[in-house]
């Protein structure tokens, strides 16, 4: 999956935000084969518990910590360069004002969220990150979901597709990698 993106051919040194991370499945996996990240987590409250559990559990090494009580774009930065996981909460994204990720992800979580919401993440995704990564389940809509034509829609707005892929083996899956045009989407959609 993150070899698919040209950024990604050398693994070191990166940094994540991923959206939606639900236990934590994802991220142990980059985590386990990608060993020296710099990964962020954005999630609600219970997701947020069940991940940080989970990964302090599968890296005992490594430095985690939950940022939900920073509300300033220096502190939130300072606070993530000095963990290799951190947590913070959807809100906090707004805080991210320059390029700091070279990586956003989104597994099987955005066609769920009303479209104002989505529009407001791919604000911030075009401020702070070089790639987006998303991906979707055809059990959670994908053949059907309005949401889902936003998001594609929003995909060529704001950026160049590297990478459309749908899976069908062992359940339909598509995957959509894109090189964002930095503030492309904020000039269009102001």
């Amino acid at each position: 999956m993150i070899n698919s993106i040209p950024l990604f051919k050398d693994k070191n040194n990166k940094k994540i935000l991923e959206i939606g991370a639900g236990s934590g499945r994802t991220s142990e996996a980059i985590l386990t084969l990608n060993k020296n990240l710099n990964y962020v987590i954005c999630d609600i409250p219970i997701a947020i518990v069940i991940a940080f559990k989970r990964l302090k559990k599968v890296f005992p090494e490594k430095k985690i910590s939950i940022l939900y009580e920073i509300e300033n774009e220096e502190k939130l930065i300072e606070n993530i360069m000095k963990n290799d996981i951190s947590f913070i909460f959807p809100h906090q994204m707004k805080y991210f004002t320059n390029q700091i990720f070279d990586l956003t992800l989104a597994i099987d979580c955005l066609q769920d969220i009303n479209k104002k919401t989505v529009n407001e993440y791919f604000r911030y995704i075009d401020k702070f990150s070089d790639y987006f990564y998303y991906g979707i389940w055809k059990k959670t809509g994908f053949l059907k979901n309005m949401n889902l034509n936003l998001i594609i829609i929003l995909f060529l707005k704001i950026g160049i597709l590297l990478l459309k892929r749908i899976h069908l083996f062992p359940q339909i899956f598509g995957i959509f990698v894109i090189k964002l045009k930095i503030s492309n989407f904020n000039e269009k959609h102001n």
